[in-house]
């Protein structure tokens, strides 16, 4: 019970059985996801090469998501969301993360009231359920300037092969003058490729 209460644990209510609590998790992404990010880098740097902009690999945290592998075009001096956490609502990474999570337990990971960060931050947690349900569908996340006004992007899930949950999230972002919404559509393949790829790397 303790462990759970710390979210090192987590019980599935329909079996009493425990697994891998998401605070484990992001502890585990401190101090021993240096292999992963090894292996899934060649996949970043081509990523951002290919688009022009950054690629990021983010984890689970108990409130967000963790990035733990970033690459930046080396022409374009840009901001490093390495180690940062960032809100699950109002990124594309988080996004995509809750997008694949049971209905339930994605509510029962975000804050309420949902806070707002800009104008276009979702704070209504229907209109956030509306929105990952097109996620879902479409096969990757999108954010145009909630968390920072002036970066958008997308992101795609790297799911878990038995259960389909997400492992980590895969990440293409930018300053809205290079990154319009107008380049979703070109960067949402992208994104769910690599991150397709990424699967099978860890899976291997």
């Amino acid at each position: 019970m303790t462990l759970e209460a710390h979210g090192l644990v987590e019980r599935d209510p329909s079996t009493n059985r425990y697994k891998v609590g998401l605070a484990l998790i992001r502890m585990s992404a401190a101090a021993g996801y240096d292999g992963l990010v090894r292996r899934t880098r060649p996949v970043l740097e081509r990523v951002s090469e290919q688009t022009g902009e950054s690629a990021a690999l983010a984890i689970a945290g108990l409130h967000g998501v963790t990035y733990v592998g970033e690459v930046a075009p080396r022409s374009v001096l840009a901001v490093s969301w390495l180690a940062r956490e960032v809100p699950l609502h109002a990124t594309s990474t988080g996004k995509a993360f809750l997008a694949w999570l049971p209905q339930e337990e994605a509510i029962g990971m975000l804050e309420q009231p949902l806070p707002g960060f800009t104008d276009t931050t979702v704070t209504d947690t229907e209109l956030l359920l509306a929105e990952l349900t097109k996620t879902r569908a479409r096969g990757y996340a999108e954010c145009a300037g909630e968390f920072e006004a002036t970066l958008y992007g997308v992101s795609a899930p790297v799911l878990n092969a038995t259960d389909a949950r997400p492992l980590a999230v895969f990440s293409i972002w930018g300053p809205v003058n290079r990154v319009p919404v107008t380049r979703f559509a070109e960067l949402g393949p992208i994104a769910v490729e690599a991150a397709t790829e990424i699967r099978a790397v860890v899976s291997g």
